[in-house]
């Protein structure tokens, strides 16, 4: 009601009068009306938007949980996935995490014994063979750690080398 007085006042001040002043006031308040409505309408528009990215942001985030329980329960590639992309997203993946060992403690545990409990470990989580010398290095310290710094670079990367190096440096050789 308020928004029709001040028409009338708004028109009567422009000096319209009658049946024109009406007119007037009709059509102004039509206008206003009409962009009122654009705005509600743009307003439901915003939320729908806002709902569906919310929507989408959920449906993303519940694809990733269960690309998470899928690796950590089945860490072979999937049939769809080629067998070189496989390669690249599982080496990514299993060498970003660390093994959930408990690192080497030469006081403590014999290399043999912990070297036996790393390979069943590996074999259980999927891991290629390939990386199996980076995650054993990671739990590693004190002489072993030394005994892999030492290697060289191509050595350090081969499982079965480094795990020869280690051996005899704990006098664990066939001899």
């Amino acid at each position: 009601m308020a928004d029709v007085e001040r028409l009338i006042k708004a028109g009567s001040t422009l000096g319209l009068a009658g049946e024109e002043l009406n007119n007037w006031v009709t059509t102004q308040w039509a206008e206003q009306e009409k962009k009122r409505k654009e705005e509600i309408d743009m307003l439901k528009m915003e939320k729908e938007k806002n709902w569906e990215k919310q929507k989408l942001v959920e449906k993303e985030l519940e694809l990733e949980r269960l690309r998470m329980e899928r690796q950590v329960t089945s860490p072979s590639a999937s049939p769809a996935s080629s067998p070189r992309e496989h390669e690249d997203h599982s080496s990514r993946r299993s060498l970003a995490r660390s093994p959930k060992l408990p690192c080497f403690d030469d006081k403590q545990d014999q290399i043999d014994s912990y070297l036996l409990r790393f390979e069943r470990y590996a074999a259980v989580c999927g891991w290629d063979k390939s990386d199996w010398a980076i995650h054993r290095s990671a739990l590693l310290k004190g002489k072993a750690l030394e005994v892999y710094t030492r290697l060289q670079e191509d050595e350090a990367l081969d499982y079965d080398r480094c795990r020869d190096a280690l051996l005899r440096r704990y006098n664990l050789t066939q001899d």
